[in-house]
């Protein structure tokens, strides 16, 4: 993988760590998660003129995937006002892809193969437990 391409990711996860870190930081979760939010669409707000309209078609799925984005701020929110960064993090991060590779299923009749499915699984799995055993450490 080219080393420009290793940057930009790594750069996104220490942007996606920090604003997570913020939102935690913060008195009011979700006034926080918020305010992040809006920050983001304001740094995106002078690229607008140089992006082309969306198709008429994807109106309906755009909306969808802002409801959803809503409802996963939401979560977060709570997440962070209830529980240990440590914890909610992993959980909201590592359960997104299980959630999506189950939900494509029905709502876009798309269908992963057996490797695939396993991946998920691994991935998600392994995430999930070292959330579960560090909770388990830190109520003992």
């Amino acid at each position: 993988m080219a080393g420009e391409i290793v940057t930009v990711v790594l750069l996104a996860a220490l942007l996606h760590a920090s604003w997570n870190a913020l939102v935690k930081a913060g008195p009011d979760k979700y006034l926080s998660t918020l305010l992040v939010a809006c920050g983001a669409g304001l740094v995106s707000l002078p690229l607008l003129p140089f992006a082309a309209l969306p198709h008429a078609d994807s109106w309906p799925w755009l909306v969808a995937s802002a409801c959803c984005q809503v409802i996963y701020y939401r979560l977060l929110a709570a997440a962070y006002r209830h529980g240990d960064m440590s914890q909610a993090y992993p959980l909201m991060r590592g359960a997104a892809p299980l959630l999506v590779a189950l939900a494509s299923v029905p709502l876009l009749g798309e269908r992963l193969h057996l490797r695939q499915d396993i991946a998920v699984m691994l991935i998600c799995g392994g995430v999930l437990t070292l959330t579960i055993l560090r909770g388990a450490r830190a109520g003992a």
